[in-house]
């Protein structure tokens, strides 16, 4: 996600300025349930500052980060050193998958380049959930040995059920 981030955090920034806590909670809507925390975007806009690819400017003491005519040049580079990449990676995978399955791989490698959710999974939401239900029901006092068994039960069942999804 890394290589992603900075990618997509200076395309955010090249539509419209935004807080750092924006942006987190754009990668979250963007991915479905990867939001990234402070202590990864904040040092990321610092660099992308320091490089002279973003400006920061304040509003109601929130700072606005922007991108320059310099990042929106070094956004520019980055989307084609990327697209070069993926399609050595196409390249590369021609002689081993069949036409379809090529298919699925381009659409996976580019949907970050359109508004689209990853083709993998057909609602974040829910994945959103079951995060959210795994960490609560660690943390409640409901985690007990009889219902850890029982949660690992409901886990395997439901691996089994989507492995035989045809």
């Amino acid at each position: 996600m890394k290589g992603y981030l900075k990618i997509y955090v200076m395309k955010e920034l090249s539509k419209s300025g935004k807080t750092g806590y924006e942006l987190m909670n754009s990668v979250e809507s963007s991915t479905g349930f990867h939001k990234p925390s402070p202590g990864t975007i904040y040092p990321l806009l610092n660099s992308l500052k320091k490089n002279g690819m973003v400006n920061i400017s304040e509003d109601k003491n929130k700072k606005i980060y922007s991108l320059t005519k310099k990042g929106e040049e070094m956004l520019s580079v980055l989307i084609k050193e990327r697209k070069r990449y993926m399609n050595n990676i196409i390249e590369i995978l021609t002689p081993i998958y069949s036409k379809e399955e090529l298919g699925e791989v381009k659409k996976t490698l580019n949907f970050m380049d359109k508004k689209v959710k990853h083709p993998m999974c057909f609602d974040f939401g829910i994945i959103k959930k079951l995060r959210s239900t795994v960490m609560e029901f660690a943390s409640s006092r409901r985690n007990n040995e009889e219902n850890r068994k029982k949660f690992s039960i409901i886990i395997k069942s439901a691996i089994k059920n989507i492995r035989n999804l045809k």
